[in-house]
């Protein structure tokens, strides 16, 4: 597998007493009282929200403030990405209706003109500035369908294809709702989205629904087939699986480059019996609580149940769990800092028109033997690739049709397949993965020592190109390794 990059001269400058830049430890806590679940994070972090689930009451939590019990009658809260705006719910002249809270107080948003019972109507997903939420409004009492409001111009039905619908995301630019639409032959729940009013886009006959967006709206998640999502404007809806394969499963929210998925997984039944799950790209599926042990968190007397909202980065993750003290909201942070990993750089649009991804999970340890993962999603399916890299800084040169992040010399590590979908079909399902930690305790490169820095990306087949710039890169990632 000879290509031009190969013929770099591989070589390195050890270091000796580099002080190595402090990496945040990982984190788990529990908020509020029993039977408060975590719902949405802001974008930036700073506020969790959730409610009730005794008194359907809601609350938001920061660090600077605690926790602040705020009303409302919300069946779904969500978060602005500042924190400033809540939406959910409240009852409004004996009617319950969608609505925001900001500086103490709920307005209402009103409703699409029906009712169903006291219910006018109700807010699931909010944008990134607060000026669109979206929900759903009742057309009369059998019948409902997805709304979006705006700040400038009121509620607004984006209609079905027959029969009921919902909205329950938007994403965080406010382009595109998701959510689901009910077949009007056989009432199906399948999962679909809007961009404007009418008829929305249909992902699946498949019984499912769009439950979170990326900020930009180009990744939508959920679940389809009782497993979870991930839907890309180039691959359609595609599954994920599950944590185990007889679970149901389905992720609830994602980070702003969609390459962060947190859900839950779990047999059918209550919500004790359900599992807090992830997903990032080489790091694949796994539960919430052991990647937080593995990152050094005591999680003893927990259990975590489900993951319900990310923050922008995907670092901060809320949902609900039995705690020490009880059934309890909780809020997770993942290890970040130096040590964690950076994007930097541009990445090559392969020849199927997707951009790949490149993410990074844990720390990246000189003694820890295990726990960093580097990992590409949105790649040719069933291609051979493999992550390389350098310590000798970065550059934006000009390579193979696309961008060489990394000055050399560079070192490249083994080569792996994309996996995907199946042969005969093409698309960008596939995914590299390497834990970065278990390679540097190979002792393959004696350079990889506490203190170094590492500039590293993803490299890859790409036959849709003609030569030699047959190939796929991803961004660049830049990490230093700690002890």
């Amino acid at each position: 597998m000879k290509q031009a990059f190969l013929g770099f001269a591989i070589g390195f400058a050890a270091l000796a007493g580099v002080a190595v830049p402090a990496s945040a430890q990982a984190s788990l806590q529990a908020l509020g009282t029993t039977f408060d679940f975590g719902y949405g994070v802001s974008r930036d972090a700073s506020t969790v929200v959730g409610l009730n689930l005794g008194t359907s009451a809601g609350f938001k939590w920061d660090a600077v403030n605690g926790y602040v019990a705020i009303g409302g009658t919300p069946i779904q809260i969500r978060v602005s990405g500042d924190g400033s705006r809540i939406s959910g719910s409240e009852v409004f002249g004996g009617f319950s209706t969608a609505a925001y809270w900001t500086g103490g107080a709920w307005t209402s948003i009103g409703g699409l003109g029906g009712s169903s019972g006291t219910d006018v109507s109700s807010a699931w997903g909010i944008s990134d500035d607060g000026q669109t939420i979206v929900g759903l409004g009742w057309i009369n009492a059998g019948s409902a369908h997805a709304f979006r409001w705006t700040q400038s111009g009121g509620i607004v039905d984006l209609g079905s294809s027959g029969a009921s619908s919902r909205a329950n995301a938007v994403s965080g630019d406010g382009t595109i709702v998701g959510g689901w639409d009910d077949s009007p032959i056989n009432g199906t729940r399948r999962p679909a989205y809007w961009t404007t009013p009418g008829a929305p886009i249909v992902l699946s006959a498949n019984p499912g629904a769009v439950e979170g967006a990326s900020y930009d709206g180009k990744v939508l998640v959920g679940s389809i087939g009782q497993k979870v999502m991930r839907w890309t404007q180039q691959n359609g809806p595609y599954s994920l699986g599950s944590f185990l394969p007889s679970d149901q499963a389905s992720s609830a929210d994602v980070d702003d480059l969609g390459t962060t998925l947190v859900g839950y997984s779990g047999p059918f039944g209550p919500i004790s019996v359900r599992r807090a799950v992830i997903w990032r790209p080489g790091l694949g599926m796994v539960k919430l609580q052991d990647l937080l042990t593995a990152q050094g968190v005591n999680t003893t007397g927990w259990t975590l149940w489900s993951a319900i909202g990310c923050s922008g980065d995907g670092n901060t993750i809320a949902g609900y769990a039995s705690t020490p003290t009880g059934a309890k909201a909780f809020v997770a942070k993942l290890a970040t800092g130096p040590g964690a990993g950076t994007q930097y750089c541009t990445a090559k649009t392969n020849s199927l028109g997707c951009t790949p991804v490149i993410v990074s999970t844990g720390l990246a340890s000189a003694s820890a033997g295990s726990g960093f993962t580097i990992g590409a999603a949105d790649v040719l399916n069933n291609k051979s690739g493999l992550f390389f890299y350098g310590i000798n800084g970065q550059q934006a040169g000009s390579f193979q049709g696309g961008t060489l992040c990394i000055k050399p010399p560079i070192k490249r590590t083994s080569i792996q397949g994309s996996g995907g979908s199946a042969a005969p079909t093409a698309d960008c399902t596939g995914t590299y993965g390497i834990d970065f930690n278990a390679y540097i305790a190979t002792g393959t490169d004696p350079n990889l020592v506490a203190g170094q820095s590492v500039d590293g990306q993803f490299w890859s087949r790409d036959p849709g190109f003609t030569a030699p710039n047959n190939t796929g890169l991803t961004a660049g990632i830049h990490f230093v390794i700690q002890p």
